[in-house]
């Protein structure tokens, strides 16, 4: 990929002691808009890309909408309120927002997964999301949000988890990331650093809000134990997918 750094498929991933997960089949990703024409032609020609899932708000899509693609479809299940995600870059525009976000921390990114597994919208969104993947019949699916970190990272892990990934698995994917993203953290780092005035040290302050961290991705299996009974309780009382849709899942998109 030339544009796209945190583009990668999830073939090839150990799912059990005797399955991997299929290639071309399944694709997580950042946002797609500075996708060049080689990147687009990997993911139709290579990838056989038929359907994208943008979990992005609609102030998000505004500002950066996805290309359009030839050949796949586009669908759009947001996983987070609008205005709560919005929030979080509203307040990288003032000294007192970006000093009460310092303050909060990585705090302040548990609450988001928190969000996104136990919220209404992301519960609707995480719903929808397989629906669409159960229904899928020919080619490749990609879901991204804006880094494809925190709401990409969560769907990715959900999906490892039911087709048979061990938590080490699951992890490392997640924990992935951080080497894709690791130009855009130094080009985030001397966003702040320039056009807010602020120290390089101050600026590495806020590396919580660009990293997957392991303690992240557990504040939402927390959420889940916690607020909903367990990941096979949640499974089937809030995303709708009972056991036999789960089989399917792993049928579908394992070998």
């Amino acid at each position: 990929m030339n544009k796209l750094p945190n583009t990668r498929g999830l073939g090839g991933l150990s799912a059990g002691s005797s399955a991997v997960i299929g290639h071309h089949e399944l694709i997580r990703s950042g946002a797609l808009h500075d996708a060049t024409p080689h990147d687009v032609e990997y993911l139709t020609g290579t990838m056989g890309l038929k359907t994208i899932i943008d979990l992005r708000t609609d102030l998000e899509i505004a500002a950066k909408p996805d290309p359009a693609i030839p050949g796949a479809q586009w669908v759009h299940v947001p996983l987070l309120d609008t205005w709560e995600y919005e929030e979080i870059g509203l307040r990288t525009l003032t000294e007192s927002g970006l000093e009460e976000m310092r303050n909060q921390g990585p705090e302040m990114m548990v609450r988001l997964y928190r969000k996104i597994v136990g919220a209404p919208e992301g519960i609707r969104g995480l719903k929808k999301f397989f629906q669409i993947l159960l229904a899928q019949r020919s080619g490749s699916v990609l879901w991204h949000c804006t880094q494809g970190k925190d709401r990409t990272g969560v769907a990715a892990a959900i999906l490892e988890r039911i087709l048979g990934c061990d938590a080490q698995v699951v992890e490392q994917d997640y924990l992935q990331t951080n080497p894709c993203l690791h130009m855009q953290e130094d080009q985030t780092e001397a966003w702040l650093t320039k056009k807010l005035h602020l120290s390089q040290k101050t600026a590495r302050d806020f590396s919580f809000l660009f990293e997957a961290r392991p303690e992240f991705l557990q504040a939402a299996w927390d959420m889940i134990d916690t607020e909903f009974g367990g990941f096979a309780a949640y499974l089937e009382n809030q995303l709708g997918l009972d056991q036999e849709k789960q089989a399917q899942l792993k049928r579908m998109y394992t070998c």
